[in-house]
């Protein structure tokens, strides 16, 4: 039974090992958030809604037909009594109604709303676009961000440690001095503090990079746990020209588009709020 237990201890030691030794690359975690982001699927959901929209833009220009049908059932019992004392009673008096009204009605000229609500179709579906791009872009760099932050966070923990190192044998040659009888007493103890205190920065910087992983997870919507690790580099393009970055912005940001496309609609609805007052003007 000893060994049963032992063997099971083993395993379970054995796999938080390998889960602590699984490397997550950049990749995978964007492809990851790519996947399972809760803002990507909704500007997804948000898109079909316009796209579906738009399939029925026209029918702004049809005729509007209404109709409205309804039906009564009664069931009554009655019981009268005369003048004279003469009683009457009736039971399961039935009666059944049934009516229906259809009405059009087809509005020759609003104003010229028509054509702008229509415009205004087509623009709310390249907005939809536009915004799962943006969000795209927006989780793609915050992955980015947080996992090379990490990765940041992680050299400035080995400098930590080895600053811990150093500081140790600080310590044991301060107590060596002390006790061959050519040190001081503040001398091992400044030692002492300065280590403790490397200590704590390090157990700070073990919190500061489990929040980050936890950050990083919540930007994946994954739930692989803190027991992974990252590369440890962060590669650097030095071939950017910022020349070519501004030359063609404007066409490009998903964020400068979606700007655009924003005011055009709010343009769109200006001239349907001023079709009203033109519709009315012919009357």
């Amino acid at each position: 039974m000893r060994r049963i237990a032992l063997i099971v201890v083993s395993i379970f030691f054995t796999g938080i090992f390998c889960q602590a030794q699984r490397t997550l690359t950049l990749e995978e975690a964007i492809a990851t958030a790519l996947q399972n982001n809760y803002d990507i699927q909704l500007a997804k959901n948000d898109s079909l809604v316009a796209a579906l929209d738009y399939r029925f833009r026209d029918a702004a220009f049809l005729p509007t037909l209404n109709g409205v049908a309804n039906t009564t059932w009664n069931n009554n019992d009655q019981r009268q009594t005369l003048a004279d004392g003469t009683k009457r009673e009736q039971n399961n008096i039935r009666s059944h109604n049934t009516g229906a009204t259809l009405s059009a009605s087809w509005t020759l000229f609003d104003g010229l709303r028509m054509f702008a609500t229509r415009e205004k179709a087509g623009e709310l579906v390249e907005l939809g676009s536009l915004i799962i791009k943006d969000q795209v872009v927006n989780s793609v760099a915050t992955v980015i961000t947080t996992y090379y932050d990490i990765v940041r966070q992680k050299q400035q923990l080995r400098a930590v440690e080895e600053q811990i190192t150093l500081n140790e044998e600080r310590v044991r040659l301060a107590q060596y001095k002390l006790d061959i009888g050519t040190g001081a007493k503040p001398d091992l103890l400044q030692s002492k503090v300065d280590l403790n205190a490397q200590k704590a920065l390090r157990l700070a910087q073990l919190t500061l990079i489990d929040q980050l992983k936890d950050r990083l997870l919540l930007a994946m919507n994954s739930n692989y746990g803190t027991f992974f690790e990252v590369s440890d580099s962060i590669p650097l393009n030095t071939e950017i020209v910022l020349g070519d970055m501004q030359a063609d912005v404007e066409n490009t940001s998903p964020a400068l588009l979606l700007a655009q496309k924003n005011i055009t609609i709010a343009e769109l609805t200006l001239k349907e709020r001023k079709s009203r007052s033109l519709a009315f003007a012919q009357f």
